[in-house]
């Protein structure tokens, strides 16, 4: 077992599941960080795993008492979305040191917090997808799509940011796990695991934000339509004389859904 050593140094690093498969994960933050103080009872601890894109990486999470031999939550769950999260069947007891253990095949990690006396304060942190855009190109065809989420606010604790994406009617094809910040303007590109066979006319993106407690905050949806710039797949159905008028439109009048 060895002690993981985090920082917020990894504010808005990816962890792309959309695209390849890497066999082993390996933890690389943890909420709440680790040595954090005053957390709260209702606390669902997770890890963020640079692994992804597999269809079944399994990881298991457990959480004692410091210095107990008790398990408090137990859970073997997949990580394959670079996410593992616990979520114990009652409150953590107040004011006491507590170790979060993440099990795999080849590797392992751990880190300790101690809780306050008080529950989980939103931080209400809106993630804004602030453009879109998913483009068909060559070398073979595929599928790229690039994103720029903001979070609200300013200043305060990293936190987990999942990036939904896919067609409309299908919004989980593919999840991108990340480190996010209040105030945090964060940028990503990644390609779609769609053939020209399955060729989308629009693609989607939705992020969220998790609260400490394990609680989901949702953005907007925001969907634009696709491009093809490739000059063999044929996917898309822009019309090739309005290709650059669309790409531009595609990028400044952004489609947002609201959330549900």
């Amino acid at each position: 077992m060895v002690l993981l050593v985090l920082s917020t140094a990894h504010a808005g690093v990816a962890f792309d599941t959309g695209g390849g498969c890497s066999i082993e994960g390996e933890p690389i933050f943890s909420v709440p960080p680790p040595d954090a103080v005053g957390v709260p009872l209702d606390v669902s601890p997770a890890f963020i795993y640079s692994a992804g894109g597999c269809d079944e990486i399994e990881r298991t999470l457990q959480l004692v008492r410091a210095g107990a031999t008790e398990v408090t939550a137990q859970a073997t769950v997949d990580v394959a979305d670079g996410l593992g999260e616990l979520v114990p069947t009652a409150l953590l007891a107040a004011d006491r040191e507590w170790v979060l253990s993440s099990e795999g095949l080849s590797d392992s990690a751990e880190i300790s917090f101690t809780t306050g006396s008080t529950m989980t304060v939103a931080a209400g942190v809106i993630p804004t997808v602030e453009s879109l855009a998913a483009t068909w190109t060559d070398g073979p065809p595929r599928l790229t799509i690039d994103a720029t989420v903001t979070y609200s606010g300013g200043g305060g604790r990293d936190l987990i940011a999942q990036w939904l994406d896919g067609p409309p009617d299908n919004l989980t094809e593919s999840t991108i796990t990340r480190v996010g910040a209040p105030g945090l303007s964060d940028s990503a590109s990644w390609d779609s695991a769609r053939d020209p066979t399955s060729a989308p006319e629009s693609w989607c993106v939705q992020a969220q934000t998790r609260e400490l407690d394990g609680a989901w905050l949702l953005g907007d949806v925001t969907c634009v339509d696709v491009k093809d710039n490739s000059a063999t797949c044929g996917c898309a159905t822009t019309a090739p004389g309005a290709a650059g008028a669309a790409l531009a439109a595609g990028l400044l009048g952004l489609r947002r859904r609201r959330r549900g």
